[in-house]
């Protein structure tokens, strides 16, 4: 899904009382569509562990408030409950298993502030970082404290706030007692779904 899609026509398309940003959403769910490479060459031979999930979240609760500069989260919470799949590529060649492992668990209700600015009609600049919070892959985390934006689409009463993240970095890893640098490469889409209250 990306915004192109469900854009449609752009903003506030809903007849001559568009929805303004600015007000008290409900919090409905977040979709996620994210993958994560941990990659290494240890005696010559390159492996990488390839990690996909697409999910939706449930148990969600909480809102989120626009004002003319500042964003506001109260009590927004939600829990995961899915499976991710584990891909294994020796020299380039996928393994013939694919793992499948159990992702899940709560975020609990969190609340939080800061500033953002609308860059023309669908745009959003969060200068001090993600709305979200508690996203992760691997145990590493997917938002980010750095400056970020996001695409957002008013459809009627509802609320979209299309975010991209993409993370590079190196982490060393314990693998059966022995400390491994990996290469960490993550590419998370995430949305995040509002109503209008």
């Amino acid at each position: 899904m990306s915004v192109d899609t469900i854009n449609n026509g752009g903003n506030n398309n809903n007849g001559n009382n568009p929805v303004p940003l600015e007000g008290n959403w409900s919090f409905l769910n977040l979709y996620m569509n994210f993958s994560s490479s941990a990659s290494t060459r240890e005696n010559g031979v390159e492996i990488k562990f390839v990690t996909a999930c697409e999910t939706t979240s449930i148990n969600n609760k909480g809102d989120m408030s626009f004002a003319s500069d500042k964003f506001t989260a109260n009590k927004l919470g939600y829990s995961i409950d899915d499976t991710v799949y584990v891909t294994t590529y020796i020299m380039g060649i996928p393994q013939p298993e694919v793992e499948k492992i159990e992702f899940g668990g709560d975020v609990p209700p969190y609340s939080a502030s800061g500033k953002y600015q609308k860059i023309g009609n669908d745009s959003l600049y969060f200068p001090e970082g993600s709305a979200f919070q508690g996203l992760e892959v691997d145990g590493q985390p997917i938002t980010s404290s750095a400056a970020s934006g996001a695409k957002y689409v008013i459809k009627s009463d509802t609320l979209l706030v299309y975010q991209g993240v993409k993370i590079s970095k190196d982490t060393i890893m314990d693998i059966s007692g022995q400390s491994i640098k990996f290469r960490i490469d993550q590419n998370a889409t995430t949305i995040g779904s509002f109503k209008k209250k």
